[in-house]
């Protein structure tokens, strides 16, 4: 299923099979976007030329391949915008099912990650953004998101103030066999000066261990907190369950 919304939208993302736990200020901005938003042609075409990950694939990306195969947006490419980017893979010993409720809740992620708190509020109809990063105030317009059912998201943020001027992140999510997950993580940042540049090269260096660490311990999380509530639904519906239906209506 594809769909071009932001994907920490509540009501709209029960209805794309999205666990639906993210900020309050989003999910309301975006369920009144969906209402209003004509997304039929525009959001089809963007969606088409989205990247795609493979569920046949077995060799990883590289960072050049990846860049061959989706690269940035004209107005963002050249030798005057040079990224300051990185290309992470992971693999995990889940199925996609259960890496993808971990990956989507962005606000669990981005505070067991230490992040600095982000403030939202809508001006326009647009979605805006505030933080401070490494003592560097920092605004945004908050691009909506794009994201195929537990394979693909992409992210995007138009930055007037603070350490860049575009941040573009891509998140690709594929079975492996043996029940397994490839998780595969593109950040780049077009930064706002030399000092800037630096800045987000140290930051990005030090963020790719913790990131994918994080990410295994959630989803470790996760799975024991789904085996637990289905344990507990179990011992619900048995002592709900009258006392001759255990001995077969004898």
């Amino acid at each position: 299923r594809s769909v071009q919304c932001d994907f920490r939208l509540r009501s709209f993302a029960a209805r794309c099979d999205i666990l639906p736990s993210y900020d309050a200020e989003l999910a309301f901005f975006y369920s009144k976007m969906a209402t209003e938003r004509n997304s039929s042609d525009s959001a089809n075409s963007q969606v088409q030329n989205r990247p795609q990950a493979s569920a046949n694939s077995r060799s990883p990306l590289t960072k050049a391949e990846f860049l061959e195969r989706y690269p940035w947006a004209p107005e963002w490419s050249g030798e005057k915008h040079r990224p300051v980017d990185d290309l992470w893979v992971f693999e995990y010993d889940h199925p996609p099912e259960d890496v993808w409720p971990v990956i989507t809740d962005t606000s669990t992620l981005n505070r067991r990650l230490e992040l600095p708190a982000m403030t939202f509020e809508e001006r326009d109809g647009k979605l805006f953004g505030t933080a401070t990063y490494a003592g560097v105030f920092s605004e945004w317009e908050e691009i909506p998101w794009e994201w195929e059912h537990q394979r693909y998201l992409e992210s995007a943020r138009l930055y007037s103030k603070g350490v860049a001027f575009y941040v573009r992140g891509v998140f690709m999510l594929e079975a492996l066999p043996g029940n397994r997950s490839r998780y595969t993580v593109y950040f780049g940042w077009i930064p706002r000066g030399v000092t800037m540049r630096l800045l987000l090269k140290i930051g990005l260096g030090r963020l790719k261990e913790r990131y994918g660490r994080v990410v295994g311990e959630l989803i470790d999380e996760h799975v024991e907190q789904a085996q637990a509530q289905a344990e507990l639904r179990e011992i619900v519906a048995s002592a709900g369950r009258p006392a001759d239906a255990d001995a077969g209506g004898v």
